[in-house]
Formats: C-alpha cells, structure tokens, sequence
C-alpha cells in the first residue's frame, strides 16, 4: 500500500479521494461507506506520504512523528465512529443503541485530540517536504501555501503528488534528493 501511495498519479488520488465523495453525497446513502473509504485514504495518503517525507529530511524528531501519527489515527478513529453513531445500520448485526452509545463516548475525545493535532500534522507534513527538497528551513509563505494545498486535498493533490513521485523515484535511483531542480512551484 505504500508504495501505491508514493507511485500513485494525481488523478487516480483525485478519484480516489474526492470523486467517490462527490458521486455518494448526490443523494445515493447506499455508498456512504465508499464516502468514508475516501476519507480513509485520504489519511492514509497523509500518513504514508509524510512518514516518508520524514524520514528523508534529517532534523524531524521523534516527538513530531508520533504526534502526527496520533492526528492521523485519531481523525481515522473520528469517520468510523461518526459512521457507527449516525449509520449504525452499515456495522451489521450489533445493536444499534450499543455502537451508537459507545461510539458516542468515544467521538468527544478523538474529536478533540483530532482538533488539536491535526493543525500540527499539516505543518509536520509541510516541514518534511521542504526539508527534502530544500534542506533547509523555508519562510512562513511557503509553509502556508503547503497547507493550503494539504488542506484543500481536491486542488492540492495536483501540485503535491508529482512533487513526491519525484522524491520517490530520486530515492529509488539512489540519486541525491535534494537537487535543485526538484524544487518546482
């Protein structure tokens, strides 16, 4: 799954993550667990690509990975509860009043975790792409415009994506990453 994440084209995450949601939210509640696939590796997009990012830059930190791996988790934990809470016909044969009450208990707090982590995972998962294709620290212009992209997943995917398959094909050939002529804006 990684390496479908980091060779993957733009367009097949833009399908991927932004048609499928586009298609169920027109009025078709059979697909909904298709909106929260989407969703789901939209994160899982963000988690692979940025492990990856970070470890090709030298200076992230242990406590950086770990706490964007807890926003990751915790918006994961968030779709599949909200799911259980306001679709709990989509987890089969458990009763509906058990998933919805536990998964009730659960939202609050994976949703206030979510709300303050994951601030900090688009700005780690800036930070790693500028560390490797610059190797240096970059101005704040730069970090907004990362997360503007991040952030707006359905424009971004078409300037971030070919940005990492060119990391990832420079990583493969054993080159140096951090040439000039990678940086592309």
């Amino acid at each position: 799954m990684k390496a479908f994440f980091l060779r993957a084209k733009h367009w097949q995450l833009f399908l991927l993550g932004v048609a499928a949601p586009v298609y169920v939210f027109s009025g078709r509640r059979y697909l909904i667990p298709l909106a929260a696939l989407a969703v789901i590796s939209n994160l899982t997009w963000i988690w692979v690509t940025g492990s990856f990012l970070s470890a090709l830059s030298d200076r992230t930190n242990t406590l950086g990975n770990r706490l964007f791996r807890v926003a990751i988790v915790s918006w994961a934990l968030c779709v599949v509860l909200a799911n259980a809470i306001f679709h709990p016909s989509l987890f089969g044969n458990l009763t509906i009043i058990r998933i919805s009450d536990f998964a009730a208990t659960l939202l609050f707090p994976s949703l206030i975790i979510a709300i303050l982590c994951f601030p900090f995972a688009l700005y780690f998962w800036c930070k790693s792409l500028l560390l490797a294709e610059l190797r240096d620290s970059a101005d704040l212009s730069e970090y907004l415009a990362l997360i503007f992209l991040l952030g707006f997943f359905c424009v971004g995917v078409w300037n971030l994506q070919p940005r990492i398959n060119r990391l990832y094909r420079q990583r493969i050939q054993g080159k140096a990453i951090y040439d000039t002529d990678l940086v592309s804006y």
